[in-house]
């Protein structure tokens, strides 16, 4: 599994690099961790701009659709991934619920290597169109607090799976979290590093 630091980039351009690695994407799962340049937030692709707008009415924030699901995205606190996965690979092929439980079980276990204890939402919680604001089974919640600290939205295509992911806590180190999350795909979901 490829694991890929970018640096950071406005909306659109971030968008388009997941779809291009999709495009491009081998027999092996790749691990993108990306950042944003300037203020931007996401909205998922059945939203319309105008939703994620009448969200934030007086926020200094530019939007970008995702190609993915899910509800609208402030990413100027968050830490954002993509997980692509190639057509057939055994999590390509498992249902929906399960997938999600599956990768966010890697990401509990990676955020408690930054003292983060979080449990997998097993039913919804709280509704609106914001993402940390609405969490939905597969969610990772703060087991102090109950907060939502993960969530994520994908898409299917002839590629394989593009899983679109933000996560809204502190984390110390990126650069060891990249680390410990794509040892525990690797260790988890298969592959070599």
């Amino acid at each position: 599994m490829q694991l890929i630091q970018d640096l950071p980039a406005d909306g659109p351009t971030n968008m388009q690099r997941d779809l291009d690695l999709l495009e491009t994407l081998g027999d092996e799962p790749l691990l993108r961790f990306y950042q944003w340049s300037g203020n931007w937030a996401s909205y998922g692709y059945f939203q319309s701009e105008a939703d994620a707008i009448a969200h934030f009415p007086n926020a200094d924030l530019h939007f970008v659709k995702r190609p993915t699901g899910g509800g609208i995205v402030d990413h100027r606190e968050d830490l954002t991934y993509t997980l692509l996965i190639p057509k057939g690979h055994p999590l390509d092929v498992v249902k929906r619920p399960e997938c999600y439980r599956m990768i966010h079980q890697c990401l509990q276990a990676a955020l408690m290597t930054q003292g983060v204890d979080s449990r997998l939402l097993d039913q919804e919680e709280g509704s609106g169109p914001a993402c940390f604001v609405h969490p939905v089974p597969g969610d990772l919640v703060d087991c102090r607090n109950g907060l939502k600290v993960a969530g994520a939205a994908q898409r299917r295509t002839r590629q394989g799976l593009l899983h679109q992911g933000s996560i809204l806590t502190a984390i110390g180190n990126r650069k060891a979290f990249a680390q410990a999350l794509h040892a525990a795909f690797i260790s988890s979901l298969g592959g070599e590093s």
